[in-house]
């Protein structure tokens, strides 16, 4: 199972091996030292599948970044350029690759949004223990 958690890890990870920023935070900001990046990830939707023995999940991750109070234009293009090659086009988290899915860029008031999804399928078979029985033999005549 892939958790928020592990998610969130993995993109700061991404951020530290990419960047020269030290000041990199995975949940809210209560003292800023800039240069900063901020990682924020939002649950879409989680749907069953498979007879309940799968769940397909989909995060919005949001990274912002600030060099200062007042970032030029210049600087919050290039780190967003940055920020697209380091994280595209997949994201390791923990032993599984995601794609990075629906990326995007935007400033608003001087600061600079990155923005993707990351849609998967978690496998399981059961839950609290209960085995879901797998499909044997399906038997279909033409």
């Amino acid at each position: 199972m892939t958790a928020l958690a592990d998610i969130r890890l993995a993109v700061v990870r991404e951020l530290r091996n990419g960047t020269d920023i030290e000041n990199i935070y995975g949940e809210e900001i209560h003292r800023r030292n800039y240069p900063m990046l901020q990682v924020n990830i939002v649950p879409g939707s989680f749907s069953t599948a498979a007879a309940g023995s799968h769940t397909e999940k989909s995060f919005l991750v949001d990274i912002l970044f600030m060099e200062e109070d007042f970032t030029s234009y210049e600087k919050n293009y290039r780190m967003l350029e940055t920020l697209d090659g380091i994280l595209r086009p997949v994201l390791a988290v923990g032993d599984r690759r995601l794609t990075v899915q629906n990326a995007s860029m935007e400033i608003t008031d001087q600061v600079a949004h990155y923005k993707f999804r990351l849609e998967f399928t978690d496998a399981g078979n059961g839950k609290d223990g209960m085995q879901v029985p797998f499909m044997k033999e399906l038997g279909i005549r033409l």
